[in-house]
């Protein structure tokens, strides 16, 4: 998801880069819960009625879904805040808290696109200066890379695109 701040007093805006989440932490640990409580119910009938040999695959069963909903969360907690200056470009990024800073010089800033050679992927968008490279919305898909271009160019930054 691309969303544009804009700054009070000023012409430039900064754009907040977030990877879609259809779910929040906490709604991930209610799913989980409720899908672990109808799990073992259904595990103590089948355990009463002699059928014990299924209680190792419910434990399986319930920690793939546990470690797969951590990872998917984890992922979609990436983040990116691109902010311009009037001489530089500030690009900060983290997961739960900032974890990478990088500021580039306005003047020389070149914005290259590489689109996707295989239909159905995403390209990538990079922020380059001399001899610093910041890949830009890695967790976006094809229709928020689009418009993070978009913003891009508007804000008067040159994009070469390339073929992948």
């Amino acid at each position: 998801m691309v969303a544009v701040h804009p700054r009070s007093g000023g012409q430039e805006a900064s754009l907040t880069l977030t990877a879609n989440q259809s779910m929040s932490w906490q709604q991930n640990i209610m799913l989980f819960g409720c899908v672990a409580l109808f799990s073992l119910m259904m595990t103590v009938v089948l355990v009463l009625s002699g059928a014990w040999l299924v209680v190792p695959f419910v434990g399986f069963e319930l920690a793939a879904l546990g470690i797969g909903l951590y990872i998917t969360s984890l992922q979609a907690s990436r983040w990116q805040h691109i902010h311009f200056n009037r001489d530089t470009i500030g690009v900060e990024s983290g997961r739960y808290r900032l974890e990478h800073s990088v500021q580039v010089s306005r003047a020389w800033a070149l914005v290259t696109a590489i689109q996707p050679s295989k239909p159905g992927s995403t390209g990538q968008v990079w922020l380059c200066c001399h001899d610093q490279q910041v890949r830009l919305g890695a967790f976006l898909n094809h229709d928020d890379l689009q418009q993070l271009m978009h913003h891009l160019e508007a804000k008067g930054l040159m994009i070469h695109i390339q073929a992948m």
